[in-house]
């Protein structure tokens, strides 16, 4: 008789965890648009039909953090290179690109990652955006944060994107392959070359008050640019185009006339010291 009360307690102990489970999501399952993932209990969400797309907005309690995915047919001429520059116009006229790739997705869904950055209300904004194109339909997922408070939504947005699937594409269980959004919105990773690439404003708190703009352009190709304008110069635009190289926290400018500048980079900042003269730059 106790063996089978000690049963029965770890059979509602299984069943009241696995209730605890659901509840802290929300299931969305699409079945015309053929598509699944998961969003945090907490958060909101709104479906609706705009135009011929389908859309799903989802929005964490305090509205800094948000997510969506946008669907809409394709036809067979439709590739990456034509969609995702039309996308950006109509939909991140606002956002600076800084980085395009070719990923996997965790369920296996292969598609393009791109990053972007911009600022909304003051505040400093990642986007994150997976794009794939699938039995022609193009699935646009993105998810994107204040920088601030990046950190608090962590967990909840690499539920969100980790969780995507496609019906009848990839796989349905465990991968190794890289992991769609999760983890991107609000990277900080000193050291990597893809966190390197960007846009860096002059720090004029520094007290160097030469200019009317000083800033360093990385790019993902490789290259950079750097332009500033002395005060009172008209319309002058100094600087320098080159390569870049990263090595740990080093990063190399080598100008074309083979010149280089060497900067120390720490978070999202790059530093370095010309004369007596600290140079300071942070990642927009």
């Amino acid at each position: 008789m106790n063996t089978i009360l000690h049963h029965k307690k770890q059979l509602i102990l299984v069943i009241c965890l696995f209730i605890s489970t659901i509840a802290m999501n929300q299931n969305i399952i699409d079945t015309e648009w053929k598509f699944k993932l998961n969003i945090p209990a907490s958060w909101s969400q709104n479906a609706y039909m705009d135009g011929a797309d389908k859309v799903y907005d989802f929005y964490s309690a305090d509205q800094n953090a948000a997510a969506s995915i946008r669907i809409f047919e394709i036809n067979a001429q439709v590739t990456y290179e034509i969609l995702i520059p039309l996308y950006e116009q109509n939909m991140f006229s606002a956002a600076n690109r800084i980085e395009l790739k070719d990923l996997t997705s965790k369920n296996g869904i292969p598609g393009k990652q791109a990053i972007y950055s911009m600022v909304y209300n003051g505040n400093q904004v990642d986007i994150a955006v997976f794009y794939t194109l699938q039995n022609n339909k193009a699935y646009v997922l993105s998810a994107m944060v204040a920088r601030s408070v990046a950190e608090n939504y962590r967990s909840d947005i690499q539920l969100i994107t980790g969780s995507f699937k496609i019906d009848g594409v990839g796989n349905t269980g465990q991968s190794n392959s890289l992991s769609g959004l999760m983890g991107k919105v609000g990277q900080n990773n000193s050291g990597s070359s893809s966190s390197i690439v960007g846009r860096y404003l002059f720090d004029y708190s520094t007290g160097d008050n030469r200019t009317n703009f000083n800033r360093i352009f990385i790019y993902q190709d490789g290259t950079y640019k750097h332009e500033y304008q002395p005060k009172n110069s008209g319309n002058y635009i100094g600087g320098s185009t080159g390569t870049w190289s990263l090595n740990g926290n080093t990063l190399t400018l080598t100008n074309n006339g083979g010149i280089t500048d060497v900067y120390t980079v720490s978070g999202r900042k790059i530093t370095r010291k010309a004369g007596n003269t600290l140079m300071v730059y942070y990642k927009e």
